[in-house]
């Protein structure tokens, strides 16, 4: 039996700016957490405007392991 020391890794779909419920039914499907949520002023009410992973930004397309959790900045509706 192998046990592999840890997840394979997997890359992060492009969820900028789309919804915050498209955003994470993706990154669920291809076997991603949703982290933390944190609102920032746009006028794009609950679009993604930034992905973090443990407090840095990343681009969409950078590889992390699986079931890594991903924190989503989303606007809030206001200007």
């Amino acid at each position: 039996t192998l046990n592999p020391s840890g997840y394979r890794k997997i890359s992060i779909p492009n969820i900028i700016q789309i919804t915050r419920r498209n955003a994470e039914s993706m990154l669920r499907a291809v076997g991603f957490d949703v982290g933390k949520i944190i609102y920032r002023n746009n006028i794009g009410k609950d679009m993604v405007l930034e992905i973090r992973y443990q407090g840095k930004a990343i681009a969409p397309g950078s590889v992390l392991p699986k079931t890594t959790k991903i924190d989503l900045i989303l606007g809030n509706g206001i200007r």
